[in-house]
């Protein structure tokens, strides 16, 4: 199929739309879920030609393209690095338009566009402004407009397009060839031929090539030492030097005899697969996630301090993993049980050597590197110039000529999230334990941002009574918590002015002590405020087995986490959703509200429910979580949270879980 050139997008986009067709509504819903948008290959199917009584056949036909693309080859391998999404558009009229034919569509296609019968266009600007408006906050890196027609057609470009043809899954997988990896058509066209290099261009020296010889041919390594240059045998799948591609039937050759570039209903074979993986591991590097986030870290000489590293899967198992201290191999997969064999947090996917333990002690006082490396070893790829199958985080490590204080404390907070009308105080509980040896003395709060600065809100605390919740004592006290005990506070946040989704951390400090780490969903508060009045709701989360720690199976079973809460605000709707944090976790997050008494679902799972509460009314959900990769046990950083939320982005109350992955 012909891939669409840019001047064929911009020329279509600039024509006019009516009125109706600029104003049609469009609804972006997850229909496959594998992590954090940041961190996969989105891709979206976009509807052109479905009036609103035809919506259920293009959900249909999003379903069959999504179980198309991510069960064949090579996608099926790399299906832990997509997410897939279908944007809802209705349009005036059903069909498409062919030349002297308009149909009112949103997209404005055209089947036959530039004279060219096969060739299927669209408004690029129209597609952008769509998925701009519904997902402002997602980039999406495969893009395809289906049309509600039976006729066959496509085309490749920004936007791949495609019909409801019975070819049309071949055809759209030969387009994200052009549109995802920039692969050329290696068939032959004499009247295009003519054109060239002018419509097209020079071949692009990845599946096509000027190149006559086999040492200067772009895929190489992937062509045996017994094969005749040029090739002429016509068998399967052999690399060679193969007369004819971009259209011109000399002086341009491709890979392999008929790949799914040529010929529809094939198979894309060895050259362009590796492009595609290539691919799939620049879009979405190897690694989801690490911990700590921070790049320089500061530790004392007698520290600990755990490193990991979360990669993606393939076929089930995570890539391979090596660390390096100071550019020695210390780790690598194989060595896993001289280190850190899996426990109680073991790991599924087959993964090892997901996390080191930097043990200061063994290098002493001084500034030392500390790099992971994940690459994605594969038969796929021989040919990889730009090393985009390996991806590396690196960590400088400053060992301070220090020890550790004897007094160490941690802090939690509850609830995760308040929405206080009126310019109100927000209030919570917080905790502090001090897991040391020797008492902590002049202990004291502060209220931190993200970076670690003093808040916006102003602050206030007092100490509890840990039974009753009682306040007791005076006013944002200076105190002293015994060796392995706690205290407990009520503290208050008051803004001045609007805000949304303020994240403050309660942050304890001694004077024999450093301070309290913060952790998102431990010990911090998602915070609003508005002076008019909004929905403020309370919530907690249970899990089934260890409290507070959601065990993910490893086989992708789903673990369900229950969920209740309260509005203590006033009366409005809200939208229940998942959400990582700062993390980027290979996570799929899916809710439901359920029957207070028998814990049961009364609707259908889905990855966003909207929730209507009356004032005090209280509601009960299930929240389940299925891991794509694996997890380590790393509390503070890896957790999976609920959101309410108003407004799109306005948050209402939350609650968050540990995650880790289990076998």
């Amino acid at each position: 199929m012909i891939r669409l050139c840019a001047l064929a997008v911009l020329a279509l986009a600039s024509r006019p739309m009516s009125a109706a067709a600029q104003v049609a509504p469009h609804t972006l819903v997850p229909i496959y879920s594998t992590g954090d948008p940041d961190s996969r290959i989105n891709y979206v199917i976009m509807a052109d030609g479905f009036a609103a009584a035809e919506q259920d056949a293009f959900r249909t036909a999003a379903d069959g393209f999504r179980d198309f693309l991510i069960g064949g080859s090579p996608y099926a391998r790399y299906g832990e690095h997509f997410n897939v999404y279908r944007l809802e558009t209705i349009s005036n009229e059903s069909g498409v338009s062919t030349p002297g034919n308009p149909v009112d569509t949103a997209l404005r296609s055209e089947l036959g566009c530039f004279d060219i019968d096969r060739l299927l266009c669209a408004n690029s600007q129209r597609a952008g402004d769509m998925l701009a408006a519904a997902a402002p906050d997602i980039n999406f890196h495969i893009r395809l407009i289906v049309v509600n027609s039976q006729q066959y057609g496509g085309g490749g470009g920004f936007y791949a397009t495609t019909t409801l043809n019975a070819a049309a899954p071949s055809v759209f997988q030969h387009e994200i060839g052009h549109s995802f990896v920039s692969l050329d058509d290696e068939y032959v066209d004499n009247n295009i031929c003519a054109r060239q290099p002018g419509l097209y261009g020079p071949p692009n020296e990845l599946n096509t090539t000027e190149q006559t010889t086999r040492e200067n041919s772009p895929w190489q390594p992937w062509i045996d030492a017994q094969t005749p240059i040029p090739t002429t045998a016509q068998a399967d799948a052999v690399p060679g030097m193969y007369a004819g591609g971009h259209y011109c039937p000399t002086g341009v050759y491709r890979p392999t005899y008929n790949s799914l570039m040529r010929s529809l209903n094939r198979p894309m074979e060895q050259i362009n697969t590796e492009e595609f993986v290539r691919g799939f591991n620049r879009t979405a590097p190897g690694i989801d996630d690490v911990s700590p986030t921070a790049g320089d870290l500061t530790v004392t000489r007698n520290s600990r301090t755990r490193l990991s590293v979360i990669p993606k899967t393939i076929d089930g198992r995570a890539f391979d993993i090596t660390w390096r201290v100071n550019g020695g191999v210390v780790q690598t997969a194989s060595q896993q049980a001289g280190l850190e064999a899996p426990a109680a947090d073991g790991i599924g996917f087959s993964a090892s050597a997901t996390r080191l333990v930097f043990d200061a002690a063994q290098y002493g006082a001084g500034q030392h590197s500390v790099t992971a490396t994940v690459q994605d070893v594969t038969e796929l790829v021989r040919h990889d110039p730009d090393g985009d199958t390996v991806h590396e985080r690196t960590w400088t490590i400053t060992v301070e000529d220090r020890d550790t204080p004897d007094a160490r404390l941690v802090a939690a907070v509850l609830p995760n999230a308040r929405s206080m009308s009126g310019f109100a105080p927000a209030t919570a509980f917080a905790t502090v334990i001090n897991s040391g040896s020797v008492e902590a003395t002049n202990c004291a709060l502060a209220l931190q941002d993200t970076a670690g600065g003093a808040s916006v809100p102003a602050f206030a605390y007092r100490q509890t009574d840990p039974v009753t919740n009682t306040p007791v004592g005076p006013d944002s006290p200076v105190l002293n918590i015994p060796a392995g005990g706690s205290a407990s506070f009520v503290f208050s946040a008051t803004y001045s002015s609007a805000a949304s989704n303020d994240e403050v951390f309660v942050v304890a400090d001694c004077e024999n002590s450093d301070p309290s780490l913060r952790g998102s969903g431990v010990n911090s508060a998602i915070l609003s405020a508005s002076a008019g009045n909004s929905p403020d709701i309370v919530s907690v989360s249970a899990t089934i087995s260890t409290p507070g720690i959601a065990d993910l199976p490893s086989d992708g079973r789903r673990a369900a986490v229950a969920l209740s809460a309260v509005n203590i605000g006033s009366a409005g709707t809200v939208t229940l959703r998942g959400d990582l944090g700062p993390a980027a976790l290979p996570l799929e997050i899916e809710f439901c509200e359920t029957d207070p008494v028998a814990g049961t679902c009364t609707g259908e799972r889905a990855n966003w429910l909207d929730v209507t509460f009356a004032q005090n009314e209280v509601k009960t959900f299930a929240m389940f979580i299925r891991a794509h990769g694996p997890i380590r046990f790393v509390p503070e950083r890896f957790r999976a949270f609920a959101i309410f939320q108003e407004s799109r982005d306005v948050s209402r109350g939350g609650t968050s879980v540990a995650v880790r992955t289990v076998e």
